[in-house]
């Protein structure tokens, strides 16, 4: 282990877990989590251990060696041992390989015993780092750029749902400086502090309530109408993201260009990407901006390539080909906040870009809980995902069923018994990542009840 103020260790502290006393940096290889967290140890005066040099201390051998030597499920089990041992010390800032949340149940362990903080890079920085790097990756060696990057967003794809377990998520931008590095280890620091202290850091923290709407709520003149008037009487501060699909499948058939749906979803090929965008992020987009600004609200028509506040990723090909679909890799919270704290209304067409030149399909509720979760940094977060129903409901047939709330445990027991099913329990996986990354609630309901207490709502 490598560090600095590697003293004696009172017993007493060797006993104690808080979630406090340790900070752990999770994310992909070249995310920056050694350079960083080195520099947040001299920060906050704690110890600092990678978790991959600890290894190759413990077993005298290097990673690559013990790949060759032994295949990576053999190196899962000793990185599983070792992070347990990591774990028993205190004060410590421990940067983990890019695999270890994704094994043996690693990420619950280290949200139980530190403060968890996703370092979250997009690909383009990954490759950068990892080309200014001297370690050997085995996972990596001989890749050219492309592959590279093929091998990232495949692997990320497998990874990012670990990685979003993390307790607090941080947007990393190149590293070239030390003047970058030290910028980043103070904003760690505060993420730090604010876990320490939350009632004093989330109370100062101005409220932001985040609507989702698609569906034929969109495409109806009179429901359109109704949920914009609730929506411009929301207390607070308000984002809107809205869908549109009915209204891309209707021009698209009016223009001679085929749907094609596979498992619920569209697939967008050339002519259908332009559809959509026309659609999403002219006609329905342009359309609610204007009822807005109708109802007093200074509402602007975004979509994710504008200022760069959305950027993803094209879906990788296999095991289905969906075209310009793009997967969220980066939101752009401080933008976002800094445009609503000037009284601006954002109101989100579900489109992003990959900053290549291309924009990408994206799914409205997947927009909707990236940017809710990427919000937390500046405001109390409330997502709402409004659509036919009053709520989730026990009995389809029965819209006074409505489940008043549920758990991570109620939506497993739920899907279990086959009350939920179908297109919930995708809303439902959303809604319970966005509370896990810190949204302080989700709910789900119809626009006519977009008022507190209405709806299914979702908390941990």
């Amino acid at each position: 282990m490598s560090g600095h103020n590697q003293g004696p260790r009172r017993e007493e502290e060797k006993e104690m877990s808080h979630t406090n006393r340790n900070i752990i940096l999770v994310g992909f290889m070249g995310a920056g989590k050694t350079i960083l967290g080195r520099a947040l140890s001299q920060r906050c005066d704690m110890h600092f251990c990678d978790l991959d040099e600890y290894i190759e201390q413990k077993t005298n051998q290097t990673i690559p060696q013990i790949f060759a030597a032994q295949g990576e499920e053999a190196f899962r089990k000793t990185e599983t041992e070792a992070l347990d041992e990591v774990l028993k010390q205190n004060d410590t800032v421990i940067a983990v390989g890019g695999g270890t949340p994704c094994f043996g149940n690693n990420m619950e362990r280290m949200n139980r015993h530190a403060t968890t903080i996703y370092l979250n890079a997009t690909t383009d920085t990954l490759i950068k780092h990892i080309r200014m790097g001297t370690s050997v990756r085995p996972l990596i060696a001989g890749k050219t750029d492309d592959e590279l990057a093929e091998y990232i967003n495949s692997t990320m794809q497998q990874r990012e749902p670990f990685y979003r377990k993390a307790q607090h998520t941080l947007h990393i931008e190149p590293i070239t400086t030390d003047k970058q590095i030290n910028h980043y280890a103070a904003m760690l620091e505060e993420i730090y502090e604010k876990a320490k202290n939350p009632e004093s850091s989330e109370s100062s923290k101005p409220r932001l309530t985040i609507i989702k709407v698609g569906g034929k709520i969109v495409e109806e003149s009179d429901s359109l109408e109704r949920l914009l008037k609730d929506f411009a009487h929301i207390d607070g501060h308000k984002l809107l993201v809205h869908g549109g699909g009915r209204s891309a499948t209707n021009i698209a058939a009016r223009l001679g260009i085929e749907t094609k749906m596979v498992d619920g979803r569209r697939i967008t090929d050339g002519p259908m990407l332009r559809v959509v965008t026309m659609v999403y992020g002219g006609l329905v987009n342009k359309n609610i901006v204007a009822r807005l600004q109708a109802q007093g609200l200074n509402a602007l028509g975004l979509t994710g390539a504008d200022m760069n506040v959305i950027q993803s990723h094209r879906r990788a090909a296999e095991p289905i080909d969906y075209g310009f679909v793009g997967d969220v890799e980066h939101v752009d919270a401080d933008r976002l906040a800094a445009l609503i704290q000037t009284g601006i209304t954002p109101v989100l067409a579900p489109l992003t870009h990959d900053k290549q030149g291309n924009m990408l399909n994206t799914n409205a509720d997947t927009i909707a809980g990236e940017v809710a979760k990427a919000m937390t940094r500046h405001f109390d977060v409330t997502l709402v995902f409004c659509f036919e129903k009053p709520g989730v409901l026990s009995d389809e047939h029965d819209e006074s069923s409505i489940i008043p709330h549920i758990t991570q445990a109620d939506f497993e027991r739920l899907v279990a018994d086959g009350t939920i099913s179908g297109g919930m329990i995708p809303k439902l996986k959303n809604a319970l990542d966005a509370v896990n990354a810190g949204v302080s609630e989700v709910v789900i309901t119809q626009p006519a009840a977009l008022k507190p207490g209405q709806g299914t709502i979702i908390k941990k």
